[in-house]
């Protein structure tokens, strides 16, 4: 969204990281489902949902989830905009990877009614320090501990 006031355009921010936020759901929760689909479905039959098969690998595939997106999120957002991850963040990809679309939308409401839970969090990431490699110096100019003679 933009807003023009005079000469100045602003920029709303609609959701915290919307250029990082959708990315590494949609990667994790599609390897997923796809992973899902995979197990649960042999010789063109799929298990019921009710059943414990199908139960099982819903169980499993939702945990890769939840292990997967906040680290391409994190990365990405590490990345991109030098900073960690916000809880929020985070309990939206939560929430997307066990209800996809409402399960994310349903933790943001929650967290604009609560802004307090996300205080403190997000910090930015500092720069790197370039540590200074020790060069080696080459073997004539350290003096060889080696004699010849055989003495």
């Amino acid at each position: 969204m933009l807003s023009v006031s005079g000469d100045s355009v602003q920029r709303e921010e609609v959701w915290p990281t919307e250029a990082h936020y959708g990315l590494p759901v949609l990667i994790a929760g599609g390897g997923m489902a796809a992973a899902y689909f995979a197990l649960n479905c042999n010789n063109r039959h799929c298990h019921r949902f009710t059943s414990s098969t199908s139960l099982k690998w819903y169980g499993l595939t939702t945990v890769g989830c939840f292990a997967l997106s906040p680290i391409v999120g994190g990365a990405l957002v590490s990345l991109n905009e030098r900073r960690e991850l916000r809880s929020s963040e985070v309990a939206m990809m939560l929430g997307d990877c066990l209800l996809p679309i409402i399960g994310g939308l349903i933790v943001k409401a929650a967290y604009d009614a609560n802004p307090q839970w996300d205080a403190g969090t997000g910090r930015a990431r500092p720069w790197p320090i370039r540590i200074r490699s020790r060069r080696r110096r080459p073997a004539r100019e350290r003096g060889s501990r080696r004699t010849r003679g055989g003495s």
